[in-house]
């Protein structure tokens, strides 16, 4: 992901969980992160060669790092959608948080949210 993003404790206050203990923060980083992950391989793997996607695979087992360049620097808009993809993860969340219906790992979150 590009670097400007900061899944970090003022990204988690900004989304209303800033009170959640380090424990279930650092869950939430993770699964907010997997979930991004998934979000912007899939939407830009329509714009990717069979070629380029191979190339991509192979980086990923190899050199994760080198794989997020590649991506920089074959997919011309990779950092607008993996923007727009955590602006959209985001508003979900913050949704949820407004719902009081947020929930980390098996159990819901309710009475961190409403505290």
């Amino acid at each position: 992901m590009p670097d400007a993003f900061k899944l970090d404790h003022p990204f988690l206050v900004e989304l209303g969980l800033g009170h959640l203990d380090e424990g279930q923060q650092q869950f939430l980083q993770k699964r907010i992160y997997e979930l991004l992950e998934l979000r912007v391989g899939f939407a830009i793997s329509n714009s990717l060669t069979n070629a380029q996607r191979d190339a991509f695979e192979r980086l990923v087992e190899q050199d994760p790092d080198s794989a997020h360049t590649y991506l920089e620097r074959t997919v011309p808009n990779y950092a607008v959608v993996a923007h727009s993809e955590l602006n959209y993860i985001a508003r979900a969340i913050a949704q949820s948080v407004r719902r009081g219906s947020v929930v980390i790992g098996d159990t819901k979150a309710q009475e961190q949210v409403d505290a």
